[in-house]
């Protein structure tokens, strides 16, 4: 039965945001499909020891957090993953979709490199509008402003957790963002949605997919699609 383990740091408005939403709509998603399992680091346990732990018993690894090129950081900023600085068999035969700045520039290669089987993420910030106010800060899928940024890759998330493939769900998040740069009137948000949109990599074996075959690790270089129209 696959093991996800779910990375939720909330500590600022950035953070609070995209737990917020993945909390809204991926994890009650993986409680009610009894084909698969959760391990939720919220918060405070969203640490390096607890998320070494989980990764070990893990098959997918879904997270957001503040990043950068080369890590991927909890709450508090503390460094979950950084390149070159952590045991392959913490990554190796998983798949990994990380929302969160860079991490698609060098972590998510060196991961790949490490024995990972799929992943996606973004090579540049990920950048999004909020409306903050008290009510969105409280229930922040309520703001209409910021779901036109986090709704594509909840889209793409939900895709993984039905079984799509690593490609598949690659192109459903671009067909997301296209579709909210197609509606969207604001040139200053288009551009926006434009820069998140390009920024999407997706790497590893293309046909990976959450089964009870996802223990394999995908052998040979780093094939890679980056987000394009």
């Amino acid at each position: 039965m696959p093991v996800i383990t779910l990375c939720l740091p909330s500590f600022d408005p950035p953070t609070r945001y995209m737990s917020s939403f993945l909390k809204r709509y991926i994890l009650p998603r993986i409680i009610t499909d009894l084909s698969l399992r959760s391990i939720a680091l919220y918060r405070c346990v969203d640490q390096r020891m607890p998320f070494q732990f989980s990764t070990r018993y893990s098959n997918v690894i879904i997270g957001t957090g503040h990043g950068d090129s080369a890590t991927l950081t909890g709450q508090f900023m503390n460094v979950l993953w950084e390149t070159g600085n952590y045991d392959p068999a913490e990554c190796e035969g998983k798949i990994i979709k990380f929302i969160s700045c860079e991490t698609g520039a060098e972590l998510g290669p060196d991961l790949i490199r490490s024995g990972a089987r799929a992943f996606q993420g973004y090579t540049k910030i990920f950048a999004f509008y909020a409306e903050l106010n008290l009510r969105h800060l409280l229930l922040p899928w309520l703001d209409s402003t910021a779901r036109k940024f986090l709704m594509p890759p909840i889209e793409s998330t939900m895709a993984l957790l039905g079984g799509k493939t690593n490609e598949e769900v690659y192109d459903i998040e671009i067909r997301a963002w296209q579709h909210q740069i197609d509606t969207e009137d604001d040139p200053e948000i288009k551009t926006i949605l434009e820069h998140n949109r390009n920024s999407l990599v997706m790497m590893g074996d293309p046909d990976a997919r959450i089964s009870s075959g996802n223990t394999r690790s995908h052998q040979g270089g780093c094939p890679c699609r980056a987000g394009t129209r």
